[in-house]
């Protein structure tokens, strides 16, 4: 599945020639802090033998901008920077997963979740003290006649969140896999000048891999579609840049781990929703009390790596506080 010409495909050895892991992520933590949420970069991980994939550690893998990092908040840093932060998040289900993960991150927990279709509202966040929105968009099931148009979607969003704040203060991530598109982004800023909302900070999740292996009723799409895919998720990244959106490039991190997704018939979702047990101490302290609430988590490493990037770029102005 060679999406770049320009890319060698498997395993190649860092040219700088480290010795060991050690030193190699040394030198990672003193690099500058990257200023772009779409800092070009790669996979890296350590192996004893590049050639040999097995003896590869792939749970030590992270993706690595070439001249940059980007930051690592602790969740006290994130706590006082998400504080009186309303984050709407419009788009299909990758767009939810990076939502569940700032929900687990900024709580400590994730005490609910839904795969919600619809809109959903949370604002028992930090301490009631930052809130986040969802819309599900498109809603491929209903047929194209029946699907709600994006920009209504968008409104009804921004109708469900009120009250919100022309500034900095309200954060709109918009993405989806493979459906978003510059005449969504134009669309968006339209609602947003009508709204009285062209003040707000802006985040494009950019496309991911997704639809590369044939399922019965889902459609399919080639390596050159792919190739072409590459070429639109470039455009719409500058269109974005443009316009003055944060960019977090998730189709570059995720079209090398295509192999990597957890569940769902399009192999595009590279997170998943656990229950987590509660600790034997925990049921011994409700023994005679109403059973606590259930606890849950959100897996996956790939979705874990950029939604840290969405973080680090919805705070950049907290650098100071930096774990």
């Amino acid at each position: 599945m060679r999406i770049s010409q320009e890319e060698r495909c498997g395993i190649q050895k860092d040219r700088s020639q480290y010795q060991d892991w050690i030193a190699y992520m040394a030198d990672v933590a003193i690099l500058p802090l990257c200023k772009e949420g779409d800092a070009p970069g790669r996979w890296v991980l350590p192996c004893k033998k590049c050639h040999v994939r097995k003896t590869c550690y792939w749970r030590e893998a992270v993706w690595q901008p070439y001249n940059c990092r980007h930051a690592l908040f602790s969740r006290t840093s994130l706590s006082k920077c998400l504080a009186r932060k309303k984050l709407l998040f419009i788009g299909d289900s990758t767009n939810r997963g990076m939502m569940h993960y700032l929900m687990e991150r900024v709580n400590g927990s994730l005490m609910e979740w839904d795969k919600t279709h619809d809109i959903r509202i949370v604002s028992n966040l930090n301490e009631g003290k930052t809130s986040v929105a969802f819309a599900y968009y498109p809603q491929f099931w209903l047929s194209s006649d029946q699907r709600p148009v994006f920009d209504k979607a968008l409104y009804q969003l921004i109708q469900r969140s009120r009250p919100l704040d022309n500034t900095s203060d309200t954060i709109l991530i918009v993405g989806g896999v493979q459906w978003l598109a510059t005449q969504h982004l134009l669309m968006l800023l339209r609602v947003l000048k009508v709204e009285k909302l062209n003040g707000i900070q802006l985040v494009l999740k950019t496309l991911g891999s997704g639809f590369h292996q044939a399922v019965d009723g889902v459609h399919s799409l080639s390596v050159n579609e792919h190739q072409k895919l590459l070429q639109h998720n470039l455009g719409m990244a500058n269109f974005a840049k443009h316009y003055g959106f944060e960019v977090i490039d998730t189709f570059n991190i995720t079209v090398a781990r295509y192999k990597d997704f957890l569940q769902g018939k399009c192999a595009c979702h590279f997170h998943r929703v656990i229950k987590v047990p509660y600790p034997e101490s925990i049921w011994k302290k409700h023994q005679s009390k109403s059973r606590p609430s259930p606890r849950y988590h959100v897996e996956g490493s790939i979705n874990a790596i950029y939604s840290e990037i969405l973080l680090s770029r919805i705070c950049k102005d907290y650098i100071s506080d930096v774990s």
